[in-house]
């Protein structure tokens, strides 16, 4: 009991502010608990913020929250020119404005990426001295848009399983300090819902963005073959089915990053495939109605998963059940209904909880929390249409969406802090 009660109150210190103001009558200070791109480009414009200070809070969070308290374990390598690199944006908008979309916009990245000035180790001890020359073309987009490294992150040693590695130990999820954050990209995950980074990076094969995305109240994405270029990504060449992918708190900064990834390199000639058919954004493609007059499916056999007798495979069928009777009637007026073996003629669609196809990604947020979240399920799935149709050049159509729960899948009954889902 006193254990379970030390680790209850970890969990609710990691969500205060690293540090408290004093009760004065000074102007209110930038909160960056679950902030998103548009409300520190606004602080910027309107004075509140500067990058200098937004990058400072973030660092002050990862030495309270990353290797002491809680100590997450989410991060392998800081960036110890965050501060300097940020001086320059502010100087930079003083002069001229924002550089980019994402000015001055701390990210976090999976250390299975190569960044000039970081070590790429892939969480191994045996890596660790490895420095790459240049960066990663995604990268390297990313810091044209004046995107600013925090840091690299944790991952299932050389990208496989869940955030465990010989050069680190366990990463811990946020929300439940005995649990994984899932993996490959848990670091990400773990690091952004400790709110360590507004925005991350993540790779996928098969799973690896989505499963850590889910299991700390995030939304990810693994992009279609050729967006993303795999140029200084580890584990993707050659392979088709691989590629890094946005992570965020909110559908529309998924859409901002992605925004920022994607585009055609000359040394991966995948990349040329979608090229001409990307569009100019993909927040032009949010929807908060696009699942109006669905119809969703709940496939009740794929919840639980191992002994049915065991305490995790109730919880999370309870958990689970609990919040398909409160979305009723709230998933933006879609309907439902119970899918068996045969999935309702939707065979193919459950796998790992994606749509058929790389970038459809599945949001199973009734397997987490009810209401709060809806609207960006909805703005995900208007998302997902509208990229399906401008590749197919047709209409955007209604198919059957798939909920996912499974046992022991590192997480259950958890809440997100006040103002997520925005």
């Amino acid at each position: 009991m006193r254990h379970t009660s030390l680790s209850l109150l970890l969990v609710f210190l990691l969500f205060l502010p690293a540090s408290c103001s004093s009760t004065t009558q000074e102007a209110k200070p930038f909160n960056i608990m679950e902030t998103t791109i548009e409300e520190i480009h606004a602080a910027y414009k309107s004075g509140q913020l500067t990058a200098r200070q937004l990058v400072q809070m973030y660092v002050d969070r990862i030495e309270a929250y990353d290797q002491k308290g809680p100590a997450i374990n989410s991060i392998i390598t800081l960036n110890k020119k965050a501060l300097e690199e940020a001086d320059q944006l502010d100087a930079a908008f003083k002069q001229s404005g924002f550089v980019g979309p994402l000015h001055g916009i701390p990210i976090i990245i999976k250390d299975q990426v190569d960044a000039a000035g970081f070590p790429t180790t892939l969480g191994s001890i045996l890596m660790k001295d490895y420095y790459p020359e240049r960066d990663a073309f995604a990268i390297g987009r990313l810091r044209k848009a004046g995107a600013i490294i925090m840091g690299k992150t944790t991952l299932g040693e050389f990208g496989g399983g869940n955030a465990f590695g010989s050069l680190f130990g366990a990463t811990r999820n946020p929300y439940s300090l005995d649990r994984t954050p899932g993996g490959s990209s848990g670091g990400t995950g773990a690091g952004l819902a400790a709110n360590f980074a507004t925005v991350g990076v993540g790779e996928e094969g098969s799973a690896s963005i989505r499963r850590p995305s889910t299991w700390n109240s995030l939304v990810g994405m693994h992009p279609s073959a050729g967006f993303v270029s795999r140029t200084g990504m580890w584990d993707g060449w050659p392979a088709l089915h691989t590629s890094l992918g946005p992570m965020a708190r909110t559908v529309t900064d998924l859409a901002r990053l992605l925004e920022v990834m994607v585009g055609y390199d000359p040394e991966d000639p995948l990349t040329a495939a979608p090229y001409g058919n990307i569009p100019p954004n993909f927040t032009g493609f949010l929807d908060k109605n696009s699942l109006k007059g669905a119809r969703l499916g709940i496939l009740r056999e794929a919840i639980g998963g191992g002994d049915p007798n065991s305490d995790d495979f109730k919880k999370v069928g309870e958990v689970f059940n609990k919040a398909i009777e409160e979305t009723q009637g709230c998933w933006c007026g879609t309907r439902r209904s119970d899918c068996h073996s045969e999935r309702a003629g939707i065979d193919g669609e459950a796998n790992g909880g994606s749509l058929p196809g790389r970038g459809r990604q599945v949001v199973p947020e009734a397997a987490k929390r009810a209401v709060p979240h809806t609207s960006g399920y909805c703005q995900a799935a208007g998302l997902r249409q509208g990229l399906n149709a401008r590749k197919n050049n047709r209409r955007p159509h209604r198919r059957a969406k798939v909920l996912r729960a499974s046992a022991g899948s590192g997480r259950v009954d958890v809440q997100r802090p006040e103002g997520h889902g925005r």
